[in-house]
Order: structure tokens, then sequence, then C-alpha cells
């Protein structure tokens, strides 16, 4: 489970210093915008449907649903095969995904929200002699979500 959360360390810090390589300019508009209270509702709603959709494209290695759900941005920093070789990391380190629970979201600031769910895995333990041995456990998972514009965007996810 280390070797899991190290490697999403390091693969995460590989694309955000991959962004240093080119320097694209943001155009007028396109900023974070902020949330209001009339978002509040669309922007729940949206962070339940992306951090489901993310978590869903890590198990099933459907690189297009994960680019759907990023900031154009971020978009430009995951090549496919970068992509598909961690999501085959996931799986054998992580084991078999059986739930989500989606626990909560809170208020980062005026531009921001954060999701936070509970997801089980189970997995099977080599032992020395006999059968390996079944284990459950959870993670929690993370992914910050913006607007830019009229469209919701999540900005990265994250494991712990």
């Amino acid at each position: 489970m280390r070797f899991l959360t190290l490697m999403f360390a390091v693969a995460g810090l590989m694309i955000f210093t991959a962004g240093c390589k080119t320097v694209r300019e943001v155009e007028v508009g396109k900023e974070f915008s902020v949330i209001g209270e009339e978002d509040e509702a669309a922007m729940d709603a949206a962070g339940k449907q992306y951090g489901e959709d993310i978590l869903k494209s890590l198990s099933t290695s459907d690189y297009q649903l994960l680019l759907s759900r990023l900031t154009p941005e971020f978009k430009d920093q995951i090549p496919e095969p970068d992509f598909l070789k961690q999501c085959e990391d996931y799986k054998t380190q992580s084991g078999e995904q059986l739930e989500t629970i989606f626990l909560s979201s809170m208020r980062r600031g005026p531009k921001s929200r954060i999701f936070l769910w509970k997801v089980e895995y189970t997995k099977a333990l080599p032992q020395k002699e006999g059968e390996p041995q079944i284990i459950t456990y959870d993670r929690l998972f993370i992914i910050p979500l913006v607007k830019i514009e009229d469209q919701y965007y999540a900005t990265g996810f994250q494991f712990l």
C-alpha cells in the first residue's frame, strides 16, 4: 500500500513538473470563476459525478472518461500510455474496487471545492503456506473541483 501511495505521489510530481516545459497563456475569461450560492447544487452534483467517473476510469482504464473530467491544462500532461500503465499498477497494488461511498464536500475558498470518498477494496495476499489471505481495506479519495466559465472541472485527484 505504501508503494501505491509512493507511485501516485511520484506520478503526480512527474505530471506537475512536466508542465514546466511549456508555458501556455491563459485566455482572458478562462480563469476560475467564483462559485456562488446559485452554483452550489450544480457544483455538488458535478463533484459527485466527476469523482465516480474518475474512479471508474482508473478501474476500467478508460482514458477518454478521465480526460472528460479534467481541466484542459491538466489533460495535456497525461499521455495515454502513462495513464494505462498507472491503471495497471493501480489495479495490481489496490486489488478489486468493491464500493465507493461519497463522504462530504467542503469549500476550499470562493473558487474551488474538495470532494471526498471512501473507497473499499479487496485483495488476496499470498501466504507462505496455504491459501492466500483475503483482506478488505479502505482508502480516501479526493478531487478538487473548479468552475471555468459555465463548466466544472477536476484539477487532479489523490488517494490517501
